[in-house]
């Protein structure tokens, strides 16, 4: 079974487990409500289940500090994603609050 990112967090959240505030959106004007909402900067990342190491495919953008960036790095991701893998269902991209670095978990 494969779990995309954002069912994940559903799931830690369900449990206690603190999760950076994001949304998904559908499309880019969506996006711009989210980050806006949220905050700049933000991080976008693809969600397919088809796709799974997205920084292979470039479908993540970090520190996106503006709406231009967000618009540009929005197209970007979808952009990349068909290039990468014409077939792949593409569900939306995750809109993302920007934490400081720390760790990547992959289970």
């Amino acid at each position: 079974m494969i779990l995309t990112e954002d069912k994940a967090k559903e799931i830690l959240k369900e449990h206690g487990i603190p999760v950076p505030k994001e949304e998904l959106a559908e499309n880019e004007e969506k996006a711009r409500e989210i980050a806006k909402k949220i905050g700049f900067p933000v991080a976008l990342k693809l969600i397919s289940p088809d796709i799974l190491h997205r920084s292979d495919a470039k479908a993540i953008m970090l520190n996106l500090k503006n709406e231009e960036e967000l618009r540009k790095g929005f197209k970007e991701i979808i952009k990349n994603a068909k290039n990468f893998d014409p077939y792949a269902r593409i569900h939306g991209v995750l809109v993302q609050e920007m934490l400081p670095q720390g760790r990547e978990v992959i289970v």
